[in-house]
């Protein structure tokens, strides 16, 4: 298949997956497009350096460069996609508006489609790059149309972030295919394995984690179990973590700093909202920030608190200040 006709065919495919084209075909009056010129430089060795400037006009990559990445990953060896992978990844959430708020949020449709359609097509690098990508950084809502596809590469080729990927889209496709390899001994006992499960309505491994995470009674492992409720993304593992955005627990490290778990909970529900900037770490910078996140796990969960509001702290660095007399 000739370069140009593989163009067309992202252009149409992307149009049909993702409800919007790849755009129109570079045009070339002479010189190089800066996603050529970016790609020269990943052959010659070159590791991706945000951020990615030349691609940060307008709503992102425009359509005709994203055209010639999306190629690209098609056609390019392992460490070139994974560099483009990044640079994909970096354009998409520094374009975001949400970005100027603090988020790092991929919501452009075309970069969606070309990191699943083309960033997961082989195995190596620049494919890891791409599911790495994928759940740190696009919403669930925007994975879930993507279920079959994602569900065949977990099944060609299963390690933990391709669970963890299933788990924040939460395709119902992609239940017997975490039953099968939940039976095998490498996957029965892997942590993120059994988050895809517990995300996918394996509601006696959900469980397991909820109670470990409300029973928690130091910090780290607490701020630990948070993260992995915010994997799980259920009703039940949400409602956990809101009622417990009282917690008075504090991670200290000596002579260094101490912070809130609350901030954790907090990124553990934001993974799930991410277009609640109150629930972003900037946005804390006195009680009423996390009086406003109360709120909203009391009407979005019907919390209802059992101890006060602890005294207000973010993060505090050393040499902590004497209390007041």
């Amino acid at each position: 298949m000739t370069r140009r006709r593989l163009l067309r065919n992202l252009w149409v495919a992307a149009g049909a997956g993702a409800g919007q084209g790849l755009g129109r075909l570079p045009q070339k009056e002479g010189g190089m497009t800066q996603a050529e010129l970016h790609i020269e430089r990943f052959r010659r060795g070159e590791r991706f350096q945000p951020p990615a400037r030349a691609f940060l006009t307008g709503g992102g990559v425009p359509q005709e460069e994203l055209n010639v990445l999306a190629y690209a990953l098609r056609t390019e060896s392992a460490p070139v996609r994974e560099e483009i992978v990044r640079l994909l990844a970096d354009a998409g959430y520094r374009s975001d508006p949400l970005f100027a708020s603090g988020g790092q949020v991929i919501r452009h449709p075309g970069i969606i489609y070309v990191l699943v359609e083309y960033g997961l097509a082989q195995p190596d690098p620049g494919r890891d790059a791409a599911l790495e990508t994928l759940q740190t950084y696009v919403p669930p809502d925007l994975l879930a149309p993507y279920g079959p596809q994602l569900t065949g590469d977990l099944e060609r080729t299963p390690d933990s972030t391709a669970f963890l990927v299933i788990a924040k889209g939460k395709p119902p496709v992609a239940v017997p295919v975490v039953r099968k390899l939940l039976l095998m001994p490498r996957w029965a006992k892997q942590q993120e394995a059994r988050v895809a499960a517990a995300a996918l309505g394996d509601k006696g491994i959900e469980k397991d984690f909820v109670e470990m995470f409300l029973g928690a009674q130091e910090a780290k492992e607490k701020a630990k179990l948070a993260r992995v409720l915010g994997w799980i993304g259920t009703e039940d593992a949400l409602r956990a973590l809101a009622g417990q955005m009282r917690t008075d627990l504090i991670f200290e490290v000596p002579r260094a700093f101490r912070r809130s778990v609350r901030l954790d909970i907090m990124a553990a529900l934001g993974y799930n909202f991410p277009a609640l900037t109150f629930l972003y770490e900037n946005s804390i910078r006195n009680d009423q920030d996390y009086a406003r996140v109360e709120q909203f796990c009391e009407q979005r969960f019907q919390v209802q608190w059992d101890r006060p509001r602890p005294p207000y702290l973010k993060i505090q660095g050393y040499p902590i200040p004497a209390p007041a007399r």
